[in-house]
């Protein structure tokens, strides 16, 4: 009998989310005898397969391996709304500056902006993106006219504000967040659970999301390059780059989790090298 913490834990993920070891199988390129071996303690767990575990359930594998996941699944963590927000004003640096106040169409776009994003629901967000992408050709004047480079990193986080607002795993957390105002990590985990049996859910959103990136990813990429040509907004222009990953906001054949794979390693080297961005957003998830 195999008796060690990550066989216990792939047992309880098992059990706790109902999956069949016909599919479970499948996803792991095993038999069904393999997967009844495993979680019964018959057979010690292959690392190829511990690694399609921790994917399969949203887990590290360190957290596989070391932790009683039953006693923190029922203690779940949990994440509130303002935390929510709090990750998201770090993710997307909304910034001003004395010298950008001096220019109208600056101030115009900052101040539609915030009072565009006072909303209690997504639905009356998404009814506002024409106010956003208003202010994106602000911004585009604003840098036109005065050089601003505060203008071009605020229309950057405005477009992928957008962008990310409109991806259905996004859209399903933030309303349920404003609803509930709190998720615990179990709810959020079930959220993202990769399960590649599992019909995608269809996103009413997705032509929209496209049409933002087919509207706006040259000058995305162009302001990253304006930003990185400045000294004092080099490493500004470095954390956009990884948050586009992040969001998937990239060209290719990328898949969503190969960008936040990606992602993570850009803003590690980032925080190597004390970038205040990659730092500030690390340190807060």
């Amino acid at each position: 009998m195999v008796e060690n913490m990550a066989t216990k834990n792939f047992h309880f993920l098992w059990k706790f989310h109902k999956d069949k070891q016909t599919e479970l199988a499948k996803m792991f390129c095993v038999s069904q005898s393999d997967i009844s071996a495993y979680v019964n303690g018959k057979s010690e767990i292959p690392v190829d397969v511990l690694g399609k575990i921790a994917y399969r359930y949203n887990v590290s594998i360190d957290d596989l391996t070391t932790k009683d996941l039953s006693i923190e699944y029922d203690n779940p963590q949990t994440i509130g709304l303002e935390q929510a927000m709090n990750v998201s004003a770090r993710m997307f640096p909304f910034l001003t500056s004395n010298k950008a106040k001096n220019n109208e169409n600056f101030n115009s776009a900052y101040n539609i902006t915030m009072q565009a994003l006072q909303v209690e629901d997504v639905q009356t967000l998404d009814g506002k993106i024409c106010i956003f992408e208003h202010a994106i050709d602000l911004y585009g004047k604003a840098w036109e006219e005065s050089k601003t480079y505060v203008a071009l990193s605020n229309s950057i986080s405005l477009i992928l504000f957008i962008y990310a607002f409109y991806s259905q795993r996004n859209l399903e957390i933030a309303q349920e967040l404003m609803t509930k105002g709190s998720l615990s990590d179990l709810e959020l985990r079930q959220k993202l659970l990769r399960n590649p049996n599992k019909p995608v859910a269809i996103n009413k959103y997705e032509n929209k999301r496209k049409g933002v990136f087919d509207k706006y990813n040259e000058l995305v990429f162009k302001n990253i390059k304006l930003l990185k040509q400045n000294v004092k907004f080099s490493d500004l222009g470095d954390f956009y780059l990884s948050m586009c990953y992040f969001q998937g906001f990239t060209d290719g054949d990328f898949d969503y989790d190969a960008c936040v794979q990606t992602a993570f390693m850009m803003l590690i080297q980032q925080y190597d090298l004390n970038n205040k961005y990659a730092e500030n957003f690390l340190d807060c998830i």
